[in-house]
């Protein structure tokens, strides 16, 4: 099974209800390797268990689960900037909606282009989006 459907099959058997879901990672590209995994970031409806990561294996792929709620994922984006390590940046900013409410997902993922660094530009403490840290 390809990369997206696979992550589509898993979205709506796992994540029935998610406000949306993103697939990302090198699975997309062209750096693919057979060792790749799914790195999947859901947004599901409001709900005091979140955030939560977890690792699996589905159908065959390895999975990496980042699940959020709105709140939980606006905090956990500003730590990551904050702390110069915009993972879920990164992933938001490249990855390939797979379902859920694409207009949702549309706004999370702008936000997280205009913030994420691409790897072409050089940072100074100063530029970057998050501010000097010391």
């Amino acid at each position: 099974m390809e990369p997206l459907d696979a992550a589509r099959t898993l979205a709506g058997e796992l994540f029935p209800h998610a406000r949306w879901v993103v697939l990302a990672g090198s699975v997309l590209t062209a750096a693919r390797t057979a060792g790749s995994d799914l790195d999947i970031v859901v947004c599901l409806p409001d709900d005091p268990e979140l955030p939560y990561r977890r690792s699996l294996r589905w159908r065959g792929w390895p999975v990496e689960l980042f699940v959020h709620d709105e709140a939980s994922l606006g905090h956990y984006l500003a730590k990551d900037l904050a702390g110069r390590r915009p993972a879920l940046h990164r992933m938001l900013a490249t990855g390939h909606l797979v379902a859920g409410n694409g207009d949702e997902a549309a706004r999370a993922r702008r936000g997280a282009r205009r913030r994420w660094p691409p790897a072409r530009h050089r940072w100074t403490p100063t530029s970057w989006p998050g501010g000097a840290t010391g």
